[in-house]
């Protein structure tokens, strides 16, 4: 019914997107930390 009134668009949907995308950056910079510093000081 939501998505009716809505023009079948979805309220939740894009929110949920960003914040996961966002989760699983931090994630991949945080598994790959001291490989990051040591590109960055190799300089």
């Amino acid at each position: 019914m939501l998505r009716h009134f809505t023009k079948r668009n979805d309220l939740i949907r894009h929110i949920i997107i960003r914040f996961v995308t966002a989760y699983l950056t931090l994630g991949c910079l945080s598994d790959y930390k001291i490989q990051l510093m040591t590109m960055f000081t190799s300089i």
